[in-house]
């Protein structure tokens, strides 16, 4: 999905959300200023909105959707302090896609926006934000950058496959997680030493539904097919080794790779997933920097 209908979408469910919400004069409240430009009510909640969040979500994160604002503005200060601006055309192209979108929904753009708060220009700042970026990060990304990244992370982009299987606990508290990290601890140990094998692990003690199938999760080829620690941890395995405990948000796990399949992409096949990973890095260390020496004020 492209950012224009990513926004387009939430903009149109955001219409019935801020019904009977912030008033006028709420939205202007200024929560914040960047080097002098004000960060309002208004634009948190815009914000929160085109990252698919309820008002609820929004109350809660609020303080997280506010720091992410701040490094938005830097970054946007940043890419105006190096004359990188978005291509007109592409912008162009990207708000008529998102007018075009609403009118498929049967709203009316002018009157959506307008009754969102938001202006052509606010609408193409945030359009052409995303869109300077990305061309900041392909004029600043050598090949020789994109290629020792291909080398450093291989595994993770050439479309390499390792098989997985677990043994998993349950931690809902504090107490349940660290008798669960103390349990793993010490099986781990114990298939380590040959005292006890990985699937006897599985069987004894692993509240997964695939211990029926011995812990095999089957083949992992990608991000998002298991949490990002767990897949992390597989690409450093070798055949037979054992990762663990690593806590993700589920429980605590053992994890061990049962067989590796080289895979077959180049540098240029896997060019876009660099750029999107560097891309997300670099936004992280440019943010930090300007922070370093911009003034902001919160009321």
């Amino acid at each position: 999905m492209t950012v224009a209908a990513r926004i387009a979408g939430v903009y149109l469910i955001a219409g019935g959300l801020l019904a009977g919400t912030a008033t006028a004069a709420d939205t202007k409240t200024v929560v914040t200023t960047v080097n002098g430009q004000a960060i309002t009510t208004g634009d948190v909640e815009f914000f929160g909105f085109s990252r698919g969040l309820s008002p609820e979500e929004q109350a809660a994160q609020r303080r997280l959707l506010v720091e992410q604002l701040i490094d938005r503005q830097l970054i946007r200060e940043f890419l105006a302090a190096k004359k990188v601006v978005a291509d007109e055309d592409k912008l162009k192209l990207h708000v008529e896609e998102m007018n075009q979108l609403v009118i498929r929904r049967g709203a009316k753009p002018d009157e959506l926006f307008k009754k969102l708060g938001l202006t052509p220009e606010r609408i193409k700042s945030e359009l052409g934000l995303t869109l300077a970026w990305a061309a900041y990060i392909e004029k600043s990304t050598p090949p020789e950058e994109i290629r020792r990244y291909f080398s450093e992370h291989r595994p993770e982009l050439d479309g390499t496959r390792v098989r997985v299987r677990q043994v998993f606990r349950k931690a809902l508290d504090d107490t349940t997680r660290a008798d669960a990290e103390a349990l793993l601890t010490r099986v781990k140990q114990e298939v380590e030493s040959k005292a006890m094998t990985f699937e006897g692990a599985v069987r004894s003690y692993s509240q997964s539904p695939s211990a029926k199938q011995n812990g095999d999760v089957g083949w992992i080829s990608r991000r998002g097919q298991l949490a990002d620690e767990l897949t992390e941890a597989a690409w450093k395995l070798a055949p037979g080794e054992v990762a663990g405990p690593i806590k993700t948000s589920f429980g605590i796990h053992l994890i061990q790779v049962t067989d590796k399949e080289p895979g077959q992409l180049s540098v240029e096949d896997a060019r876009p997933q660099i750029l999107e990973q560097i891309s997300a890095q670099r936004w992280t260390d440019v943010a930090t920097a300007e922070r370093m020496k911009a003034k902001i004020v919160r009321p």
